[in-house]
């Protein structure tokens, strides 16, 4: 199943079968684990990365809004979708924070200020 939501108030489901070839150019993954998460992405050759330190409440926020999310995808309310999406949207808020500082750390290591 593919969500796609336009950033606003528009959100459609279809079976990935369904999809024009030049829609889909993004997969996207990510694994919840106990203390930490592992995102996966298909852009520019691949990206993989373990993310530590997500606080349990932010990984309990998560979790629920998979749940949620799935449970909307199942059903045939584009309301509960797009309020399912918006809530995943601020779910993953933490995780995003937490990806660009380590993106940031890495791309600044060794560097003093002048280099910056």
């Amino acid at each position: 199943m593919f969500i796609a939501g336009d950033g606003g108030d528009h959100c459609d489901k279809f079976p990935l079968d369904d999809l024009p070839e030049d829609v889909l150019n993004l997969l996207l993954a990510v694994r919840v684990d106990n203390d930490k998460l592992t995102v996966e992405h298909s852009e520019q050759g691949g990206f993989h990365q373990v993310i530590q330190g997500l606080d349990k409440e932010s990984l309990q926020d998560l979790e629920q809004a998979l749940k949620r999310a799935r449970e909307a995808a199942a059903g045939a309310d584009s309301s509960k979708l797009q309020s399912a999406r918006d809530e995943l949207e601020r779910a993953t808020l933490p995780l995003a924070a937490l990806l660009m500082d380590s993106v940031a750390k890495r791309a600044l290591a060794g560097k003093t200020l002048d280099q910056v």
